[in-house]
């Protein structure tokens, strides 16, 4: 029997959670942003999507559109704990073997599942659906092929509240007359230069060959990779393993662009202490720190800093995102700050104690000082780490122009 594969997406999903917080929203053009006029919206409902408003949009742009539409802010803490508690009830009630893609969004083998209960896909879909909606009130779509990249495509052509089969005899119609933007993995730049070739399609896409050099110098040694992807031969399986984030992050951007820069710089702070709280919740820590900076031109620039021991305190991570800062970005004009902790692990399976202090390594004594003046009265002379075991490889500069992470896609 080929493999079975759902594909899992919460439809519109911060918008759904923050319906079950408020029920009274429902039905409601609904935002995901600050209450500010230039803050960017992380999440639109259907309501606003049917309009033409589209997530990444600026609140005031939106109400140009839609001038009653109501913006609520964000609540990670209830993004994850929810999402949490529909994965584990869908891997106890429908299969084991499940892999979570992102905070909304999961991969599921039930093939065995189908073969016990001796029905076919489409039917236990819609059990799954209703089921998630009467249990936990989030809509839901669902992608079902035999591999995850027909099933994740599947979900994006069902949206929204949608079920979707995709296998090897409707997958050219399925898919090919789509633009070449949504094929799920290629990305912005590379779409715009497909389409500047002439592949307008994913159907003109299929067509090429691995020996086209215009696609090789796009796509270099992964163009067999995404060729490979519409070839619906090709079954694959989902087997359960405990998913990791690759980081967990929050950013600020300012409506006032002429803010002082002291009073930006005291955003790490806070970032800080959000990025601190959602890693403990889940008990992980990381080994390296990241600082972004969006400049004028909305350009997202980055630095890390990779240390020799993981950390997960909102102390700990805001004297390194400081430090990174002052090394890197206290010159810089910028209307935007992020802090993001990546390499995480479990902390229960670290040995050594989560701690950034070396009684017996204090030769950084001059960057300790210059921390505890400069913001030693804005944290009230708390105590300051001292960061004589910062570890100074991989540091990095790269250039972003997507939101920088808020989730884990």
């Amino acid at each position: 029997m080929k493999p079975v594969i759902f594909h899992v997406d919460f439809d519109s999903y911060f918008v759904s959670a923050a319906r079950v917080k408020n029920p009274k929203l429902k039905n409601f053009p609904i935002a995901i942003s600050r209450d500010k006029s230039h803050a960017i919206a992380v999440s639109v409902s259907y309501e606003l999507k049917k309009q033409g408003v589209k997530t990444g949009m600026k609140n005031y742009e939106i109400k140009q559109i839609v001038p009653d539409a109501i913006f609520i802010p964000s609540d990670m803490d209830l993004y994850v704990s929810l999402s949490n508690k529909i994965f584990s009830y869908i891997k106890n009630k429908y299969s084991q073997n499940i892999s979570v893609a992102s905070i909304d969004e999961c991969f599921l083998d039930v093939t065995n599942l189908i073969k016990q209960k001796q029905i076919q896909p489409k039917e236990l879909a819609l059990q799954m659906q209703s089921d998630i909606l009467n249990v936990f009130q989030i809509p839901i779509t669902i992608g079902i092929s035999h591999n995850k990249f027909f099933a994740k495509m599947t979900t994006n052509i069902s949206k929204p509240f949608g079920i979707g089969f995709t296998d090897e005899n409707n997958y050219q119609d399925q898919f090919y007359n789509l633009d070449i933007k949504e094929f799920h993995g290629i990305g912005r730049k590379n779409s715009q230069k497909l389409k500047d070739i002439g592949i307008k399609t994913i159907g003109d896409f299929a067509k090429c060959e691995i020996s086209d050099l215009k696609l090789q110098a796009i796509f270099g040694r992964t163009l067999q990779d995404f060729l490979d992807k519409l070839n619906p031969d090709i079954w694959e399986n989902v087997i359960y393993k405990e998913e990791l984030p690759s980081g967990i992050g929050n950013e600020k951007t300012f409506t006032d662009y002429d803010l002082a820069l002291e009073y930006k710089v005291n955003a790490l702070t806070e970032l800080s202490e959000k990025v601190s709280k959602r890693v403990r919740a889940e008990n992980l820590a990381g080994d390296v720190v990241v600082v972004t900076i969006r400049e004028r031109n909305k350009v997202w620039i980055s630095k890390q800093m990779k240390l020799s021991k993981y950390i997960n305190s909102a102390q700990e991570l805001y004297s390194v995102a400081y430090y990174i800062f002052k090394k890197y970005f206290n010159n810089k004009d910028f209307i935007g700050i992020g802090v993001r902790l990546t390499s995480l692990k479990p902390v229960k399976q670290l040995y050594k104690p989560i701690n950034l202090f070396n009684l017996q390594e204090l030769n950084s004594k001059p960057l300790f000082e210059q921390v505890l003046s400069e913001q030693g009265s804005d944290l009230h002379r708390k105590a300051l780490l001292v960061l004589a075991d910062l570890s100074f490889e991989n540091e990095q500069e790269s250039k972003d122009k997507t939101t920088f992470g808020l989730y884990r896609k």
